[in-house]
């Protein structure tokens, strides 16, 4: 009977490893470590779906501090939807930008109106996809520079979750209760603090 009962614990202990490393690769990342936007540099993605399925992937963009979101709202925007062994590519910011029409890159100047930042792509899928980040100095009068690099997704989990702003309750007029409550009529009730 001690023998069942350990080999049925043995069996169920590897069922659960085996489901939750199957929930844990129920996604897929690329993390594209730098990009710098602004001031006399550009730069743009590729992103590829190498599979027979469409995809939708979300964009985070982090900060060089390390923020994903400001006080108010995440740095995080989905793309559109990307079809079988398509391709969409665009400037990150911009009239045409992933990251938002005209939208500026979040985090400090470090010159000139240059932001350095860092980028996750993912999706919920188990869907491979590629990306393809570049970068180009549109200053002509200095020594142009350019570079790309190609990244391939990997079954993970995205990194951030939904970030969800703080709410405040705000007393406009104190004693906004005490003092007008009498003066509505009967039954009524105000739903401010």
């Amino acid at each position: 009977m001690k023998r069942t009962m350990s080999i049925v614990f043995i069996a169920c202990l590897v069922f659960s490893l085996i489901i939750s490393i199957q929930s844990a690769s129920a996604a897929e990342r690329i993390r594209i470590p730098y990009l710098s936007h602004g001031g006399d540099w550009f730069c743009g993605l590729a992103v590829t779906n190498l599979t027979s399925t469409a995809i939708n992937v979300t964009m985070d963009l982090v900060t060089s501090e390390g923020n994903n979101h400001s006080m108010y709202f995440q740095y995080r925007t989905e793309l559109p939807e990307i079809d079988p062994y398509a391709i969409l590519a665009g400037p990150i910011t911009g009239t045409e930008g992933m990251y938002g029409t005209g939208a500026n890159v979040p985090g400090p100047d470090i010159g000139g109106g240059c932001r350095r930042f860092w980028v996750e792509l993912w999706h919920s899928g188990t869907e491979d996809f590629a990306a393809l980040s570049f970068m180009a100095n549109l200053n002509s009068g200095a020594i142009a520079g350019y570079a790309y690099e190609t990244f391939f997704s990997t079954a993970n989990t995205n990194t951030f979750g939904e970030y969800s702003p703080p709410t405040f309750a705000v007393d406009l007029i104190p004693d906004w209760g005490t003092k007008y409550q009498p003066f509505l009529p009967k039954g009524w009730s105000l739903l401010f603090p």
